[in-house]
């Protein structure tokens, strides 16, 4: 055990030395598990969350945890594992298990084991699949994932085109710790991953979005969409892919963008955004924000940026609510893309600086109708119908094209209309 990884374990292990006791004095062993057990051989310290692995079945183990933890939780007690806030970390105790996979299922069929090395083969990659003993700090490395650590390679603890065939979003994880970790992807697993990518298809979008947006967010993602586009795996997920031009882009593009604006200027190569957003399954929330974005990014491309547009598209991203923070939000990441992309700078920083002057004059809280439809019936003694929302749209069109106006100002125009019609 390296020097630094066992002091960052042995401080854990102080700090879960009456739940090493219990499952001890029970007949039953607790290891360190996963990411815990790389991240401490890499000199980094747990954030706060504990993964460990026992011979213990989940009643067995909700029995143990209980008396021990200041609260618990079962949600995964299916799928073996018990959770609990022990010493100010949050711990989650999972019963040795194996994995069978049904060739046209998402998800796994777990069968619960009495073999440590059973439930560390079925892990994704080597360097996840070591375990240290709770109790004695002894390190359990049955696929050599520290000499894997040292040397700087991804590999899978058993033939990668059974891992990837039997998980096949292990793709994108592959992607995902190449890029974090800058690691060298061994052949065979790159091979798997080409011949494993097509069954992308039997995997839930939404775990597809959840890897993807989490390569996007290490600090350098070049590597994983270079090998997610070279295994084919970018078209499954798709149905297009980058050129070796836009991918030069792109890459280029990424330090300077936080991970939303990094899958929009992913995703702005499409052929068809809408498609692309959809094959994602983001949540509403953000796909909103994505759509606004990459529309704004198609406008500000095609027409040279004034006041009018920059508060139309605030006006149609906000949907008739005022603009605000959010929608602000999605016009500076709009800017900060096609600035990133190089699409045109002149037009990007002119919208960037008047987005500033509007912001400064307050008119980004400002950019609806100041009267409502309840006040133009009971002004002009109208009915309710298409006539109250034409007036309202007439005022929202005046307020795209001057700026925010008085109440004052808003009925004169409105009595002008209606006294010229």
């Amino acid at each position: 055990m390296e020097t630094a990884a066992g002091r960052v374990l042995k401080h854990l292990a102080e700090q879960l030395t009456e739940v090493a006791e219990v499952f001890a004095a029970a007949g039953h062993e607790l290891f360190f598990v996963g990411g815990i057990v790389r991240d401490a051989l890499m000199g980094e310290a747990t954030q706060g969350d504990v993964d460990l692995t026992t011979n213990a079945r989940p009643a067995e183990i909700k029995m143990l945890l209980e008396p021990l933890a200041t609260v618990t939780w079962n949600q995964g007690e299916k799928f073996g594992t018990i959770g609990g806030k022990v010493g100010g970390f949050d711990v989650e105790v999972t019963t040795y298990r194996g994995e069978n996979y049904q060739e046209n299922s998402r998800n796994p069929e777990v069968h619960f084991g009495d073999s440590l090395e059973e439930d560390l083969k079925r892990r994704d990659f080597s360097i996840n699949a070591m375990a240290v003993s709770v109790e004695t700090l002894e390190l359990v490395d049955p696929f050599h994932g520290l000499e894997d650590l040292r040397s700087a390679t991804l590999r899978t603890p058993f033939d990668p085109l059974v891992s990837f065939t039997d998980d096949p979003l292990r793709v994108l994880r592959a992607a995902r710790f190449a890029a974090r970790m800058n690691l060298a992807i061994d052949p065979a697993l790159a091979d798997a991953a080409a011949q494993s990518s097509s069954r992308l298809s039997v995997v839930a979008t939404e775990r597809i979005a959840g890897e993807l947006l989490k390569l996007l967010a290490t600090e350098d993602p070049t590597m994983g969409l270079q090998f997610l586009l070279e295994v084919g795996a970018w078209r499954k997920i798709f149905g297009w892919e980058w050129n070796q031009e836009q991918l030069k882009t792109l890459c280029g593009s990424l330090g300077e963008l936080d991970a939303s604006q990094r899958l929009v200027a992913a995703l702005y190569f499409s052929p068809d955004h809408e498609q692309s957003l959809q094959r994602l399954s983001l949540s509403s929330s953000e796909s909103r924000h994505a759509r606004t974005v990459l529309r704004s990014i198609q406008l500000l491309r095609d027409r040279t940026a004034d006041k009018p547009l920059l508060r139309s598209l605030l006006v149609s991203s906000s949907k008739g609510r005022k603009a605000g923070s959010a929608i602000e939000s999605s016009m500076l990441s709009a800017i900060g893309v096609g600035l990133a992309l190089n699409l045109s700078a002149r037009r990007f920083s002119r919208a960037r600086d008047l987005l500033s002057e509007m912001k400064s004059d307050n008119e980004l809280d400002n950019l609806t109708p100041p009267i409502s439809g309840t006040e133009l019936i009971t002004r002009f003694q109208l009915q309710e119908g298409p006539e109250v929302g034409r007036l309202l749209g007439l005022v929202q069109t005046q307020i795209i094209d001057k700026g925010p106006l008085p109440v004052s100002e808003v009925w004169q125009y409105l009595d002008d209309e209606l006294n010229n019609n």
